[in-house]
C-alpha cells in the first residue's frame, strides 16, 4: 500500500470504496483527508502566505485556506473531465449526515448525531440517488461542485468552488 492509503491500490474498486464509506458512516466513524506530499506542502505554503482577502469576510480562516488548496489543486476533486473518488466520498459523507471540520492543516468529517444514529438510513439506494441528484451520472461538473460547496462551505456559499475554479482557469489561460 502507498503512504496514506487505506485500501490496497491493486485491489481497489469504486464499489469497494463506496462500501468503506458506507460502513464507516453506519458506525459513526470520523474521516480525515489524507494529502499527498505536494498538497501538504501547498497547504503549508498557503498558511505561510496567508493574508486578508475577500473570502475571509465569508469563511473562517481555516475554510478559506482549504478553499484555496482545493482551487489550486482542482485535481483533488476533478481530473480529465471526470470526478475523482474524493468527490464521490464527499458526496457520500454529505448524504449520510456528516459535517466538515476545518483545522489549519487537516480537514475532518464527523457525524451529525441526529441522522447518523439512524443506521437504516445508510443504504446503497439512498447513496446512489444522492450521487445521481448531485450530477455524478452525467457527470455535471458545475452541479457536483455546487453540492460540494454546500457541504463544505454552507448553502449561502454554494457557488464558491465553481467561481474560484473559473477564476483560476482564467488566470491560467491569460
Amino acid at each position: 500500500m502507498e503512504k496514506g492509503s487505506i485500501l490496497s491500490v491493486q485491489r481497489w474498486s469504486p464499489l469497494l470504496n463506496d462500501a468503506l464509506i458506507m460502513a464507516g458512516c453506519a458506525h459513526g466513524c470520523e474521516f480525515h483527508v489524507a494529502l499527498n506530499e505536494e498538497e501538504s506542502d501547498c497547504i503549508q505554503n498557503i498558511w505561510l502566505e496567508y493574508s486578508e482577502s475577500s473570502v475571509n469576510n465569508i469563511l473562517s480562516d481555516n475554510q478559506a485556506v482549504w478553499l484555496k488548496l482545493l482551487t489550486q489543486h482542482k485535481t483533488m476533486l476533478w481530473k480529465g473531465g471526470v470526478p475523482r473518488v474524493f468527490t464521490r466520498e464527499l458526496l457520500g459523507l454529505q448524504c449520510f449526515g456528516y459535517e466538515a471540520k476545518f483545522h489549519p492543516l487537516q480537514l475532518s468529517f464527523y457525524p451529525k448525531s441526529s441522522k447518523v444514529s439512524n443506521r437504516e438510513k445508510i443504504n446503497f439506494s439512498e447513496y446512489i440517488i444522492h450521487l445521481r441528484n448531485s450530477g455524478m451520472s452525467l457527470p455535471d461538473e458545475e452541479k457536483i461542485m455546487m453540492q460540494i460547496s454546500i457541504f463544505l462551505f454552507g448553502e449561502s456559499n454554494k457557488n464558491l468552488l465553481n467561481y474560484y475554479f473559473r477564476q483560476n482557469q482564467s488566470l491560467q489561460s491569460a
